[in-house]
C-alpha cells in the first residue's frame, strides 16, 4: 500500500481565527484528528501488508509520497487523537502559532534514517544494517567529497605562497617568456660545462715530457685486465697474460663502493661470492693503514712478496688477486674517492703465496675477501706520475647544481611547465652523469653519440607515459591551487630522492624480488618485509584520502583489473614477473590523482623512480626468462651438469670423477653450437685456475703437477712458505664438462670446490651443487 500526501491538504487555521470564530475550534480539531487517523492506518496498514517491500516502495515513493517525513516526528505530531485537542486548547494554539509550519517542515531528517527506523521498528537486525551502512558508505563515500590542496597556514608563509602570483601578474607574457628561455639556456650552458669535463675532455698525464691519454674503466671486471672466471683465462691463465711487469693508469667513477659489487656468483676457492665488492686480499701498506687491527697487521706481514715490490717507497698497498674488481679494488685501498671516483696506477707483480682480508679504507666498503693459497697473478697500487689531468667525477657535483637550478622554475613557474622541464633534466642527469648505461670512453669517438643515441631511444617512449601520467594524476597534484612552497619544499626533494635511486633505495640489501635471491642476499627479506610495511601504509593513507574526495570506487576497479593483470603474468609458464622501478610508478602514481598532502609525499618519489629506472635500464620487460634472471650464474641444465668427483687414491695419487653422458643436444643454453664446441670432454680447475682440459675421467694428479712447469713452480713456492702444520698446501678442486679442443672456451657447470691437501692427500669431497 502506497502512503500518499495530497498537496492541497489543509492545516488548522491561526489563533487569530480561532479566537473570533470558536466553531473553527471544532474544525480544526475534526482535521487534525482526520489526519492522524488516516495516516495511522495508511502505515499501519503499509506496514503489515507490504512488509517485505516497503523498502523498496520508500526509495521509490520516497520524494513525491512522503516528503521526507520522518516517522518520529509523525507519531509525536500528528498521532494526537480528537479529545486531546479539544481538552487542550494551548497545544492547539502552540500548534497554530508556527505559521510557518509545513508538513516538509517538520519532517527534516534524512530518508535513509527513516528506513533505519522502519527496519528497527520492524525487528531487522541491527547489526546487518550496521554492516550494510559501513560498505555503502565504503563504496560510496561521503556525503560532500573533498579534496582540499594543501595550504601552509603561517602567515608569512602565505605571504611567500603569494609570491609566484604576484611575480606572474605583474610582468608581461612575453617577458616571461624569454626571461625562461635565457634561464633555461644558461642551466644548459652550465650543464654542458661540467659534461665537456667527464665526457669529452681525455683524462691524461706527463710522462717523460709524453702526453699520456688515461683509459677509463667501469667499476665492475675489465677484460683487459682479466677475462673472467673459471675458464675464461683458458689453460694456466695464458690468455690472461702477462702476469708480471706491466703498469695500468686508469681512471675510475663515482660511486664504486657500491657499483663494484658482483651480482653473480663467482667462486674463490671453497666460497661462493655475490652481492658484496669483489676485490681479494690487498688494502693499505701496514705503515699507513693504522686503522688496522693487530690480526690485520700480522697477516699483512706473512703476505711475502717474491718481487719485494712492499718496500718500494711508490707502493700504495699490498697485493690484489689480479681478478679483483680494479676500481673497486682502488676505493677499498683508499686510492681513490668512492665520492669523486680518480685515477689509479696498477702495477702486475706476479704471483702471491696467500691474500688475507684486509679491512677497507671507507666505512661504505667490505672488508676484502681472503684466499689461502696461491694464484698466478696479482697486482698493487702505486704513485700516480707528479701532473695528471681531468681524473676527478663531477656528477654528484652535477647533481646538486641541477638540483639548485630546478627550485626557481618550481617555485615561480606552474604545474605544467615546471613538471616537463624538471622530468626531462633529470632524465639526461641520470643517463649522462649520474648512473649512465655505458661507460664514456673519450678516446673512443663512438662512446658518447653511442648514449646519446640510447638516451633519445628511451625518452621518446618515456614522454608518451610521461603526457599520459600528467593528464590522469599528476594535474591533479600540482595544479594552480597548490601551494607553491608544498611543490619547492614536499614533492621537489621527493622527487629527486627517486631519481638519486642508485645513491639511495639501490643501497638497501634488495637485489630482486625473487626467491632465490632473497635467500642469498643478507638481510634481505628484512629490508623486503620493512619496505612492504611502508608500501602498505602509504596505500592505506592514500586510498582515505581518494575515499574522502569520492574516487575510491573507480580508483579501486582500475586497481582491480591491475591485480588481475599482474596475477595473469605471473602465471605464464616459463616467465618470472618483475616489477622494475619504472613499473612501480606507473602501477602506483594514478592513485595518486589528489591535491592533498599524502598524494604530493607519494608522487614525487614515484615519478622519480620512474624516471631513473628507464633512463638506466630502459622499459626492461615486465616478465622475464630463467636465464635473464640468472645472469652469469650457474645453469643447472641437464647438459651442462658436472660430473662428480669419485676419489682421491693417497697412494696413486689418482684422482676420479664420474663418466657422465655425452651432450645430446647441438643446442647449449639456448645456442646452437658447433660439433667442434660440443661438451665431451672434462676441464679440471686448481685454485680457480684450469689446469687440465680432456677426456680421460681419471688422471695422476702428481704427473699433472709436475709437467706442467707454472703449475709446479707455484706449488713448489708455496711448499716452501706456506704450509700447515702437517706440511701440507690447500688446493681447491673443481670439475666441469667441456669440450675436449684446449682452444675453445666452450664448458658447462662446474662442481663445488674440493679441497686437496698436498702432498698428503687428504680429499674433502665438495658439497652438492654448482
Amino acid at each position: 500500500m502506497d502512503l500518499k500526501v495530497t498537496s492541497n491538504f489543509k492545516f488548522p487555521p491561526s489563533p487569530s481565527n480561532l479566537n473570533n470564530n470558536s466553531d473553527n475550534i471544532s474544525t480544526t480539531s475534526s482535521l487534525v484528528s482526520t489526519a492522524s487517523s488516516f495516516f495511522r492506518n495508511s502505515i499501519s496498514s503499509s506496514i503489515n501488508d507490504s512488509h517485505n517491500h516497503f523498502d523498496h516502495n520508500l526509495n521509490s515513493n520516497s520524494d513525491t509520497n512522503l516528503n521526507n517525513f520522518e516517522m518520529s516526528n509523525l507519531n509525536s505530531t500528528i498521532y494526537t487523537d480528537n479529545s486531546t485537542h479539544n481538552s487542550n486548547y494551548n497545544d492547539d494554539e502552540n500548534f497554530s502559532n508556527e505559521n510557518d509550519f509545513m508538513i516538509n517542515n517538520n519532517i527534516n531528517h534524512n530518508h535513509n534514517h527513516s528506513l533505519n527506523n522502519i527496519n528497527i521498528n520492524t525487528g531487522q537486525n541491527s547489526f546487518k544494517n550496521k554492516f550494510s551502512f559501513f560498505f555503502y558508505k565504503l563504496w560510496y563515500g561521503p556525503e560532500n567529497p573533498s579534496d582540499i590542496p594543501f595550504k601552509f597556514n603561517s602567515y608569512y608563509l602565505k605571504k611567500l605562497d603569494n609570491l609566484p602570483f604576484y611575480f606572474s601578474n605583474s610582468l608581461s607574457k612575453k617577458f616571461k617568456i624569454n626571461l625562461l628561455l635565457i634561464y633555461l639556456f644558461g642551466w644548459l650552458l652550465i650543464f654542458s660545462l661540467i659534461l665537456f669535463q667527464s665526457l669529452i675532455k681525455s683524462p691524461y698525464y706527463y710522462d717523460n715530457n709524453d702526453k699520456e691519454n688515461i683509459i677509463s674503466f667501469s667499476c665492475l671486471n675489465q677484460k683487459s685486465i682479466w677475462k673472467g672466471k673459471n675458464s675464461y683465462c683458458g689453460i694456466n691463465a695464458n690468455l690472461c697474460s702477462p702476469f708480471d711487469n706491466r703498469d695500468i693508469i686508469f681512471k675510475c667513477p663515482a660511486l664504486c663502493d657500491r657499483s663494484s659489487w658482483t651480482y653473480s656468483s663467482i667462486p674463490v676457492g671453497d666460497q661462493d661470492i655475490k652481492y658484496r665488492g669483489f676485490f681479494i686480499g690487498g688494502g693499505k701498506l701496514p705503515s699507513q693503514n693504522t686503522n688496522n687491527n693487530d690480526n690485520d697487521n700480522d697477516n699483512n706481514s706473512d703476505n711475502d712478496n717474491d718481487n719485494d715490490n712492499n718496500n718500494d717507497n711508490n707502493n700504495l698497498s699490498l697485493p690484489y688477486r689480479a681478478d679483483s674488481y680494479p676500481c673497486g679494488a682502488a676505493v677499498h685501498a683508499g686510492v681513490i674517492s668512492p665520492f669523486f671516483g680518480g685515477c689509479a696506477k696498477l702495477s702486475f707483480i706476479g704471483s702471491q703465496q696467500n691474500f688475507p682480508s684486509t679491512k677497507a679504507a671507507f666505512s661504505s666498503v667490505d672488508n676484502s675477501i681472503p684466499f689461502n693459497t696461491f694464484f698466478p697473478s696479482s697486482y698493487i697500487f702505486k704513485n700516480l706520475p707528479a701532473l695528471v689531468s681531468g681524473c676527478y667525477d663531477y656528477r654528484l657535483s652535477l647533481l646538486f647544481i641541477n638540483i639548485l637550478l630546478g627550485l626557481p622554475i618550481m617555485f615561480f613557474c606552474n604545474g605544467l611547465l615546471s613538471f616537463w622541464i624538471i622530468s626531462i633534466t633529470s632524465f639526461w642527469t641520470v643517463l649522462l652523469s649520474l648512473d649512465p648505461p655505458l661507460t664514456i670512453n673519450p678516446q673512443d669517438p663512438d662512446s658518447l653519440p653511442s648514449l646519446i643515441s640510447m638516451g633519445f631511444q628511451r625518452l621518446l617512449p618515456l614522454g608518451f607515459v610521461l603526457y599520459t601520467l600528467w593528464h590522469s594524476s599528476i594535474s591533479k597534484t600540482l595544479n594552480n591551487q597548490t601551494s607553491p612552497l608544498a611543490k619547492l619544499f614536499i614533492w621537489y626533494p621527493l622527487f629527486w630522492l627517486g631519481i638519486m635511486n642508485n645513491i639511495t633505495f639501490d643501497r638497501l640489501p634488495v637485489d630482486r624480488l625473487t626467491i632465490d635471491d632473497l635467500k642469498e642476499q643478507p638481510g634481505s627479506i628484512f629490508a623486503v618485509g620493512s619496505i612492504f610495511l611502508v608500501i602498505i601504509t602509504c596505500i592505506f593513507i592514500q586510498a582515505y584520502v581518494l575515499w574522502k574526495s569520492g574516487k575510491f570506487r573507480k580508483y579501486l576497479s582500475i586497481y582491480f583489473i591491475f591485480v588481475i593483470a599482474l596475477i595473469f603474468l605471473a602465471s605464464l609458464s616459463g616467465l618470472t614477473l618483475r616489477i622494475h622501478h619504472y613499473i612501480l610508478g606507473i602501477l602506483l602514481i594514478p592513485g595518486t590523482a589528489t591535491k592533498n598532502l599524502s598524494a604530493m609525499l607519494f608522487q614525487g618519489i614515484l615519478l622519480g623512480l620512474l624516471i631513473s629506472g628507464v633512463a638506466r635500464w630502459n622499459f626492461a620487460s615486465i616478465v622475464e626468462t630463467s636465464k635473464a634472471l640468472r645472469r652469469l650464474d650457474p645453469s643447472n641444465i641437464e647438459d651442462l651438469k658436472p660430473p662428480g668427483f669419485i676419489s682421491f687414491d693417497k697412494e696413486t695419487k689418482i684422482l676420479s670423477w664420474q663418466n657422465v653422458t655425452k651432450q645430446k643436444s647441438n643446442i647449449i643454453d639456448g645456442e646452437i653450437v658447433s660439433p667442434d664446441d660440443m661438451l665431451d670432454g672434462y676441464s679440471l680447475l686448481i685454485n680457480d685456475i684450469e689446469r687440465y682440459r680432456g677426456a680421460e675421467i681419471a688422471i695422476d694428479f702428481e704427473q699433472l703437477i709436475t709437467t706442467n712447469s707454472d703449475l709446479n713452480l707455484l706449488v713448489q713456492k708455496q711448499l716452501g712458505k706456506f704450509t700447515d702444520d702437517n706440511g701440507d698446501i690447500s688446493l681447491y678442486l673443481r670439475v666441469g664438462k667441456a669440450t675436449k679442443k684446449i682452444d675453445r672456451l666452450i664448458t658447462g657447470d662446474y662442481t663445488k670446490a674440493g679441497l686437496l691437501k698436498w702432498p698428503s692427500g687428504n680429499f674433502v669431497p665438495p658439497a652438492s651443487g654448482v
